[in-house]
């Protein structure tokens, strides 16, 4: 059996909630996932794994606390996916990267303002993934 995408952060949750309340929470992700435009491709783990195989950076990595640019933009791009293309919350988002929800919110502002001024390296990156994986409403 594979392990569902929420499962590294239910350690975190046992700290806040107690289990009732993380299998409904768990069940509203589950359903999220399956309800988001009938694909696959909005499910953050799938989704994860793709813009690391598109820009060939490490997942640990990704996912962990590196401040490299490389590995910051990437995880503003997937923030800014998810944010505009699911009906995941700020909060729903951090748990999957196992993340504050501050930290999504930093990662949304300077992903636009990166745009905004026509930050090459990230505007390059945005390319690939688009390319790559078609999505809609990047850039707005």
């Amino acid at each position: 059996m594979t392990r569902p995408f929420w499962t590294p952060t239910a350690k975190f949750l046992t700290l806040f909630f107690n289990d009732m309340e993380i299998a409904l929470y768990q069940k509203e992700l589950e359903l999220m996932m399956i309800g988001m435009s009938g694909c696959d491709i909005m499910n953050p783990d799938y989704l994860t794994n793709r813009v690391c195989d598109i820009l060939k950076l490490d997942k640990t990595v990704l996912l962990g606390k590196s401040k490299l640019s490389d590995y910051t933009e990437a995880r503003f791009i997937l923030f800014k996916i998810l944010r505009q293309n699911t009906k995941l919350s700020l909060k729903q988002i951090a748990a999957v990267y196992n993340m504050d929800h501050s930290t999504v919110i930093y990662g949304l502002t300077e992903f636009d303002n990166l745009v905004f001024s026509k930050y090459q390296p990230l505007l390059d990156k945005l390319k690939k993934v688009n390319e790559c994986l078609s999505i809609p409403n990047l850039y707005n």
